[in-house]
């Protein structure tokens, strides 16, 4: 979803800045609940960052829950509350997945919108999602990270990520650099030791750290659910690794600071956005989802021609590539971002223009067949 949607990426540098912290005077707070149990809860207080903070209550949970079935959520950060994924599924059992099946002689697509960030309280998933898992030959995604080592990603988004110039506080005006170092500390990125890194992935790893802290896990996204569980030849991809990385963090400089921008400005409201889109997603709500998308894309003229970039020119390439699926043989389970099969410039309307039409699959559905 948006930017966010691809920072399964960004999860990768991580590991390498978690253990570097700066000291400030304002402390922090996480609020974690047992499904088992929501009425017990489990707070941390007084932590340098909001990562701390609810590494630290979800910790507590753990310890308690022990070897009861459940899992251990948080629920709030400061005064923020997060929305519990119980909360944000849809209580109608009758409604629209974001789940279609194509047909078109010997090929069968089914074509699936992800999240690229969940948390354990949306699993399982609705088990049309499974059947066609099962159903498939080949799982294809939009870039197909699990094939590279972690040693080489990283290399690969150090290439595109690092400054050819100065540093981060030279490119940056001050009014956003003192806003994103207020973010930074609140989330514990430490930002003077990423003075060589670029705005985009500083952008990128600020969002890893806020999701991280609201409980949500890239590693918990659906590709890596599905990737996990197949062999390496029958993993395919719409991209590459190489066109993303160069689109997320090779943009021109000066696009990359309006995306900050634009980013810093709606960052108090991350944790509303978030759950109306993961909302949006469980109710299969599309047209929802793609006004969310639009409302939260930034006014500059820098961010709508990266959105465009971002949604509107892959759903065509990617379109095409799913047509050519159609056009061969064998069974394809396609899983892409939300965001490209919402809104009026979709994946579903490429492949209509192209003259295929797929089935929606509902919640209700007995098989995806």
């Amino acid at each position: 979803m948006k930017q966010r949607g691809l920072m399964v990426l960004g999860l990768l540098l991580v590991s390498a800045f978690s253990g570097l912290t700066s000291s400030y005077a304002d402390t922090h707070q996480s609020t974690a609940v047992f499904s088992g149990d929501p009425t017990q809860v489990f707070r941390s207080t007084n932590h340098p960052n909001r990562v701390a903070a609810s590494a630290a209550a979800k910790q507590q949970c753990e310890q308690a829950r022990g070897t009861r079935e459940g899992y251990c959520e948080i629920v709030s950060i400061d005064s923020t509350a997060i929305g519990r994924a119980i909360d944000l599924k849809p209580i109608d059992e009758n409604h629209p997945l974001f789940l279609w099946r194509y047909q078109s002689g010997q090929a069968t697509v089914y074509l699936g919108g992800t999240v690229h960030v969940l948390k354990e309280g949306f699993y399982p998933l609705p088990r049309q999602y499974e059947q066609a898992f099962q159903a498939s030959e080949k799982l294809v995604v939009e870039a197909a990270i699990d094939k590279i080592q972690p040693e080489q990603m990283q290399q690969k988004m150090l290439s595109y990520s690092l400054l050819e110039q100065g540093t981060l506080r030279d490119v940056l005006s001050p009014a956003t650099y003192k806003q994103l170092n207020r973010y930074a500390l609140v989330y514990g990125l430490p930002l003077e030791q990423m003075q060589g890194f670029n705005p985009a992935l500083i952008s990128q790893q600020l969002s890893v750290f806020a999701i991280m802290a609201m409980g949500y896990d890239p590693t918990l996204g659906m590709e890596a659910h599905y990737s996990a569980r197949i062999e390496p030849e029958n993993l395919l991809e719409l991209e590459s690794v190489d066109a993303q990385l160069a689109l997320l963090l090779g943009q021109p400089l000066n696009v990359q600071r309006a995306m900050l921008r634009d980013a810093l400005a709606q960052f108090d409201e991350l944790a509303e956005q978030t759950d109306d889109l993961l909302g949006a997603w469980a109710r299969g709500d599309d047209r929802r989802l793609g006004e969310l998308i639009r409302e939260q894309t930034g006014t500059s003229p820098e961010a709508q021609q990266f959105m465009r970039k971002l949604l509107d020119d892959r759903n065509v390439n990617m379109a095409s590539g799913i047509a050519k699926m159609l056009q061969s043989s064998g069974s394809y389970f396609v899983l892409v971002g939300s965001a490209h099969l919402a809104g009026p410039q979709s994946i579903i309307t490429e492949l209509r223009r192209r003259g295929f039409s797929g089935q929606r699959i509902y919640s209700s559905d007995i098989s995806v067949n």
